[in-house]
């Protein structure tokens, strides 16, 4: 990889079947969006009821119509999830939601330039519901 101080190597363990690995405690989504209609099938075994998804890319998400849209819940974009084929592999009360600020651009196989940015900003998980407690202000 190349980034602001450089060159380095990353050497990730490699599974050959993500399908052995069983379900997971937190999967981060790691490819370019266009990439993830191919690879969600893929990962759908690897969820189970209380995994975490986090994806990493930056831009609408395929879940963003299927939670609290209002009157736009349950739009499906075709440019974002063609044939809806995200959507049904990784269940939406899965995803944290996230907003990716950095960018990088595929250079050649394996090689990977990270062009700008350097933060995930994480949310809770969509189907975990949220305490309506809260502190009431001090006056």
């Amino acid at each position: 990889m190349i980034g602001e101080e450089g060159e380095f190597e990353v050497r990730p363990r490699i599974i050959g079947d993500l399908a052995e690995a069983g379900p997971m405690d937190v999967i981060f989504l790691g490819v370019k969006a266009h990439g993830l209609t191919q690879l969600a099938p893929q990962v759908a075994p690897l969820i189970g009821e209380n995994t975490t998804v986090v994806r990493t890319q930056n831009g609408v998400p395929w879940w963003y119509f299927q939670t609290h849209a209002g009157e736009l819940t349950g739009l499906h974009l075709e440019r974002v999830d063609p044939g809806g084929a995200i959507a049904a592999a990784i269940p939406a009360k899965n995803v944290a939601a996230s907003i990716a600020y950095f960018a990088t651009d595929i250079v050649e196989p394996g090689v990977i330039r990270h062009t700008e940015g350097n933060r995930l900003s994480l949310g809770s998980r969509m189907g975990r519901a949220r305490s309506a407690a809260r502190p009431s202000p001090r006056r």
